[in-house]
Parts: C-alpha cells; sequence; structure tokens
C-alpha cells in the first residue's frame, strides 16, 4: 500500500498531470484517507455529468418593446409571440401632481381587444413599477402591452419582455 500511491504519483507525473510537492515525495509516509465528506469543498446539486457552467441555455428576461416618451398613453406595437409568461416596466415620475401609471395587456381575441390579469397601478415616483401576466390557457397569440397616466401627462419609460 506504501508504494501504490508512490506509483500513481510516478505515473501522474510522468504525464504531465501533477507537479511535484513534498507531500509526494517518494519515500515519504502517505497521508491517512478518511471518508468523511471534506467540509471545504462546497455541495454539488443537481444530476451528475450536467454541465453548471452553462448559462445560455437559462431562461431569463429579455426586452422585445421599449419607449421612452411624455406622454398620457402608450401603447406598445402589436406583438405576436408564443412566450406564456410576459411582464411590463413602467418607469415614471410625477413633478409631485400625484400622477399614477396603469400598466395592462391586452390579447387580440375574435375580434376584440381583452384586458388579460387585470391591470397593476401605483404612483409615478421614479421607481419601477411591474405588471406580470402568465397565459395559462393555450398560446399567447396576439398581444400589445398599454400604460396610462392619471391625470397629466409625465416621462415614462415603458419595456415590454418576456421570459424564455
Amino acid at each position: 500500500m506504501r508504494h501504490l500511491r508512490a506509483t500513481m504519483v510516478a505515473g501522474a507525473l510522468a504525464t504531465g498531470l501533477l507537479a511535484p510537492t513534498a507531500a509526494y515525495a517518494v519515500g515519504s509516509e502517505p497521508t491517512p484517507v478518511s471518508d468523511a465528506p471534506d467540509s471545504s469543498l462546497p455541495e454539488v446539486e443537481g444530476p451528475l455529468g450536467a454541465d453548471s457552467g452553462d448559462v445560455s441555455a437559462q431562461a431569463k428576461w429579455s426586452t422585445i418593446w421599449y419607449a421612452n416618451r411624455k406622454t398620457k398613453k402608450v401603447v406598445s406595437s402589436t406583438r405576436w409571440d408564443r412566450t406564456k409568461v410576459l411582464q411590463i416596466v413602467v418607469r415614471c415620475w410625477n413633478g409631485g401632481d400625484g400622477t399614477r401609471a396603469t400598466a395592462k395587456f391586452q390579447f387580440y381575441r375574435r375580434g376584440i381587444w381583452w384586458t388579460v390579469g387585470g391591470s397593476t397601478s401605483g404612483y409615478c415616483v421614479g421607481g419601477k413599477m411591474y405588471h406580470r401576466v402568465r397565459v395559462k390557457n393555450g398560446r399567447p397569440g396576439k398581444f400589445r402591452a398599454v400604460v396610462e397616466l392619471s391625470p397629466k401627462a409625465h416621462t415614462v419609460n415603458m419595456w415590454v419582455q418576456k421570459y424564455a
């Protein structure tokens, strides 16, 4: 057993896989091996053999439409997408007059624009407001995003994003 470790190290040195160190010098006493897990190593979750470094396959939010203008109502272009999770991100400033923003998704079904998932409303104070909708029945199809300001027009940043 004593010479087995020295033989493995010598083989690794010959193939260039290991640099010689004093702990593995030929003739030195091998260190005892414990079956207890090493607490200095991080735990790895997930299936063995999976490449956890591949971030391109992970789902993320991507912007499919953006607008920045001073107005009371912003309507995105009509889109056709098969994604089932959508969100509107709204950022607006009211200048202290109490203006509120309302964001909603509308889907085109049977010749009518239907508001789906209700709407999200909040004061325009410079922070971001999120309105998310998950389409459960079938494909989302043709849709548009609508943001309305009340009572006055102000600068609005609006992003329509999908999760894919």
